[in-house]
C-alpha cells in the first residue's frame, strides 16, 4: 500500500511540476504511461493540468490528447480548499499512453509564486 501511495503522490508531481527528462528517469514509472509519452506530449499534458488546476471547476472532467501520438489524459478536480494560507486541491489524472493506463490523485497547493506543489501531508 505504501509503494502504490507512493507511486501516486510522484506521478502527480511529475505531472505538475517535473522536467520531461526527470520524469522518464524514474525507474518505478518505466511501465506507466507517462513514460511513453515524448516531451512534447509531456509538456502539454503538464500544461493542461496546471491550466485544470487554475480555472477548472471542482468534478469537472478535463479531456486532453496529443496532437501526435495516441496518449490522453482526463484530468479531474476533486476538492478546492485551504490548507496554511494557500490554495489547495486534490486532482485525479487518469493516463493512458502506448496501450497502458495509469490514474493517480494527490493534494497540491498554489504557493506565493504561482506554481503548484504537493501538498506534504
Amino acid at each position: 500500500m505504501y509503494r502504490v501511495h507512493l507511486q501516486i503522490l510522484l506521478v502527480c508531481g511529475l505531472i505538475v511540476f517535473a522536467t520531461p527528462s526527470l520524469a522518464f528517469n524514474w525507474l518505478f514509472l518505466s511501465d506507466s504511461p507517462i513514460s511513453y509519452m515524448s516531451d512534447e506530449d509531456f509538456d502539454a499534458l503538464r500544461a493542461s493540468v496546471r491550466k485544470t488546476l487554475d480555472t477548472g471547476s471542482d468534478g469537472e472532467t478535463v479531456t486532453w490528447h496529443s496532437e501526435s501520438s495516441d496518449a490522453s489524459a482526463e484530468i479531474v478536480p476533486i476538492n478546492t480548499f485551504i490548507f496554511e494560507g494557500q490554495t489547495c486541491r486534490e486532482i485525479r489524472l487518469a493516463t493512458e499512453a502506448a496501450g497502458r493506463s495509469g490514474i493517480a490523485g494527490h493534494s497540491v497547493c498554489k504557493n506565493a509564486d504561482g506554481n503548484w506543489r504537493v501538498r506534504p501531508e
